[in-house]
């Protein structure tokens, strides 16, 4: 089931919901909770657009990230009416324009129907060693949202989608899925 997106930002992302991951501060080694937002990019914002470009440049891994920005420029265009892009960031505010240098993490996804969702890319910032548990508070908020997460696992990363709830399906070797049912999750 889909979450309502936050109705007082109507412009530049959405907020659709607050959270925390661990972050070791490089000055003190301390671990602390570190507030983050999850946000929805606005598929019709140049802005929003313009920042997926920044973040390419800015990870300088051009391979998820490019196909993450060339994601949104498909929804953008209407190739693909379905598809979301979501980021975690540590910007708690002012989602108008979102800032590159803040992003720890994006998702792209496209909607089967309300209820599933296939996820193509998820990454999160390849050069950020103080953040932890970026991809799995990405993946915990898509939970939340969706009954249902379909995708195709990069080699050497399964074991983190298996750690994270997902079930190998049995056609593909790299075909993973998450349901969530009314006891719970598989």
């Amino acid at each position: 089931m889909k979450i309502m997106f936050n109705p007082s930002v109507n412009f530049g992302a959405h907020l659709v919901s607050r959270s925390s991951v661990p972050y070791r501060n490089p000055d003190t080694e301390n671990v602390e909770l570190q507030p983050v937002a999850f946000v929805r990019y606005d598929r019709h914002n140049s802005a929003d657009l313009e920042t997926l470009l920044a973040v390419e440049n800015l990870w300088q891994k051009p391979n998820i990230a490019t196909r993450i920005r060339h994601a949104a420029y498909n929804i953008k265009n209407g190739y693909n009416n379905n598809g979301d892009i979501y980021a975690l960031t540590t910007q708690t505010d002012s989602f108008e324009k979102l800032d590159p240098d803040k992003i720890l993490g994006m998702a792209a996804i496209s909607e089967n129907n309300p209820y599933e969702i296939f996820l193509s890319n998820i990454i999160a910032r390849p050069d950020d060693i103080t953040h932890n548990k970026v991809g799995t508070t990405i993946l915990d908020k898509l939970k939340n949202m969706y009954d249902s997460i379909e995708l195709f696992s990069n080699e050497g990363v399964e074991g983190f989608y298996i750690r994270n709830g997902f079930r190998k399906v049995e056609d593909y070797k790299s075909h993973y899925l998450w349901k969530k049912h009314s006891d719970g999750y598989i």
